[in-house]
């Protein structure tokens, strides 16, 4: 699966290229990153959290920068498997950085990723949305760390209550349990008949 984005940031393309070479400034923004071990400086040892739905997997991927043309362009390939082994992954990641002014940077990058096991079972519709909630956290906290200052974390459904269709509101429900309710009651006078004073 092809994953393609990219974002406009606020700072010289030198200083975009120098936070995206320091493992430990890009290990924080990278969401679900737990640690990251340096092998070497083309050589990464990477522990992330990734949940879908139920499914929670912890991967140690190992990744490799093959490929870099200073300032504008970085290639990495990695591969690992998660610690239950019931899930493999390997990606290769393509970054380009483009210099739209003397403060303002493109960021673009192209995503290779293949999914195996347990992850891999989920349809491409989900791992596309994953995929678009994790940049959208990847790039706040690149911003924060370049210009050093905080983001506004951007909205999500889950902060609004939900009235899809199928789905009941609180009054709704509120309402539901009223009838039935009175439901339960009718059912008990036909059975026991009306009480008299």
């Amino acid at each position: 699966m092809e994953i393609e984005k990219k974002m406009t940031i606020a700072a010289p393309r030198e200083k975009v290229w120098a936070m995206l070479l320091d493992p430990n400034v890009m290990g924080a923004c990278v969401p679900g990153m737990e640690s990251i071990d340096v092998i070497s400086d083309t050589e990464y040892l990477v522990s992330i959290h990734v949940k879908m739905s139920f499914i929670s997997a912890r991967f140690k991927v190992r990744t490799f920068v093959v490929e870099t043309r200073e300032p504008e362009y970085l290639k990495s390939e990695g591969k690992g498997e998660d610690s239950s082994l019931t899930s493999s992954l390997k990606h290769t990641s393509e970054v380009f950085l483009t210099e739209l002014g003397p403060n303002e940077t493109e960021f673009r990058t192209i995503v290779n990723v293949e999914l195996l096991g347990r992850l891999g079972s989920f349809g491409m519709n989900m791992v596309k949305t994953k995929a678009d909630r994790m940049w959208d956290d990847f790039g706040r906290k690149l911003a924060e760390r370049i210009t050093g200052e905080t983001q506004p974390e951007p909205a999500t459904m889950n902060k609004i209550p939900s009235t899809a269709e199928g789905e009941s509101t609180s009054e709704d429900q509120t309402g539901a349990a009223g009838a039935d309710k009175g439901s339960l009651m009718s059912r008990m006078r036909s059975v026991f008949g009306s009480s008299s004073s």
